[in-house]
Formats: C-alpha cells, structure tokens, sequence
C-alpha cells in the first residue's frame, strides 16, 4: 500500500489514497512495523503532487471504540481538526 501511494504520488496526477487497519494478537511487532512504515514514507523525500512532502498520519485506537469514535479520533488525533461535535 504504500509502496502504491509512493508510486502513484510521484507521478503528479491525481489519484486515490488508501487506508490501512492493522489488526492481530498482542505483543507479535504491529506497531513497531508500521512505525517503521511510516517513518519511510514521512522522511520527507515522498513529495505530493502540489509539491508538499507527504505525510501519514497515525490513529491508534483501543478495541472498545464504535465506528463513531473511530471516525472522531481520527479528525482530531490523525488529522489536527480539534474538538468535533457528536
């Protein structure tokens, strides 16, 4: 996936963006790995189209939140948007 959005940046026509749920057993490295993900991809050298260094956003989440948390959490903790209403 993010090998695609590296590619599909580059090119500097439009396209569509991609989410990524990662899910599975305790202590067995998911967030290690994906730090390490996205550690390669927000090092700066990813430019978008309009010139901008990409960046990816992180939400971690615990597994009691509804769809409705998931969706507020990721505007406010992923994408800087503050407080939002219910």
């Amino acid at each position: 996936m993010i090998t695609d959005y590296a590619a599909k940046s580059s090119t500097g026509k439009p396209f569509e963006a991609k989410g990524l749920i990662v899910t599975g057993p305790s202590r067995i490295g998911k967030l290690g790995e994906v730090g390490r993900m996205l550690e390669a991809v927000n090092d700066g050298s990813t430019i978008m189209p309009d010139g901008r260094p990409a960046v990816i956003e992180k939400v971690t989440l615990d597994g009691s939140l509804s769809f409705k948390e998931l969706g507020r959490r990721t505007l406010k903790d992923g994408l800087g948007h503050g407080k939002t209403g219910s």
